[in-house]
């Protein structure tokens, strides 16, 4: 026996003295089954170490008086600490309980109620175990083991994946030429295709030709062709055909080529054309230049 039972029966065995001062679990409110013949015989039969002729007595107490507690409390004490029937120690006091929940020393007699059956289980003896059923036993505790050392792995790596991450979400986002990502693919424009070429059909799609005898539209409800010119952008490869200049205007702050054909309703190419030492990107104000014809 260990020393934490030896301490255990070392407690119980005080609880038991004090609860059994008397033998009795209340002498004051219990005095009528106290007054019984046979249980009064049974507390001399305990007095001369007679415990069975004390069980016989407080069992024939029982018949006289099935609800006295005094009897029950006293045949608990006696089958826990003399006679070691654990089973008919726990009947007896979960009897008494029932018959007095509200005594001043139930919750003692709880613990003892617990210790009996704690000591009712060591001696129940398990039967031969089949081997079958051993050697299935012996599989689930190696599956279980295996399982379990699964599961430590795969927290493992969570761990080290949340801590791989973590850093990845606090870090700010970045464009995708930042980071090394490709813009999307859009269509190239040909350089060899005129933007005067360009001309919007009736649908309101630019690039796409308009059908043969038909007069394209612009945005402004006129009937110049949508034109798009940017002098920094490379000239297409069929060449503008000479003009003659006629009419002059003087450049003014903020005129480009653009602005200056949507003026005359001419195509900037026209203009750049007509005026072959102007500089485009950086016209002087006050500079006269030739408009030509239609």
């Amino acid at each position: 026996m260990t020393w934490t039972a030896l301490a255990s029966h070392s407690i119980l065995a005080w609880l038991i003295i004090t609860l059994g001062a008397g033998c009795s679990p209340s002498p004051l409110s219990n005095l009528d089954e106290e007054k019984d013949p046979h249980f009064i015989t049974g507390k001399n039969k305990i007095n001369s170490y007679d415990y069975n002729g004390a069980v016989e007595a407080f069992e024939k107490a029982l018949e006289s008086n099935p609800r006295s507690a005094s009897a029950h409390f006293e045949l608990g004490l006696l089958y826990y600490q003399k006679v070691n029937d654990y089973a008919a120690a726990i009947y007896h006091f979960e009897k008494f309980l029932s018959l007095n929940p509200k005594h001043g020393r139930a919750e003692t007699v709880k613990q003892i109620i617990i210790t009996n059956k704690q000591e009712l289980a060591r001696t129940v003896s398990l039967g031969p175990i089949d081997q079958q059923v051993k050697k299935e036993l012996d599989r689930l505790i190696s599956t279980n083991t295996f399982l379990l050392a699964e599961n430590n792995r795969f927290q493992d790596q969570i761990r080290q994946l949340q801590s791989e991450l973590s850093p990845l979400r606090n870090a700010p986002r970045l464009l995708p030429e930042l980071a090394g990502v490709p813009p999307p693919a859009t269509q190239a424009f040909q350089p060899t295709q005129s933007l005067g070429n360009l001309k919007q059909s009736s649908n309101g799609f630019l690039g796409v030709p308009a059908p043969k005898g038909s007069k394209p539209k612009s945005e402004l409800g006129g009937t110049t062709p949508l034109t798009r010119v940017d002098p920094q952008e490379p000239r297409g490869s069929t060449p503008l055909k000479p003009v003659q200049p006629g009419r002059t205007h003087v450049i003014a702050a903020g005129d480009t080529p653009s602005k200056i054909g949507r003026r005359y309703n001419l195509s900037a190419e026209r203009i750049v054309a007509a005026n072959p030492g102007m500089n485009p990107r950086k016209l002087r104000v006050g500079t006269t230049i030739k408009i030509p014809d239609k």
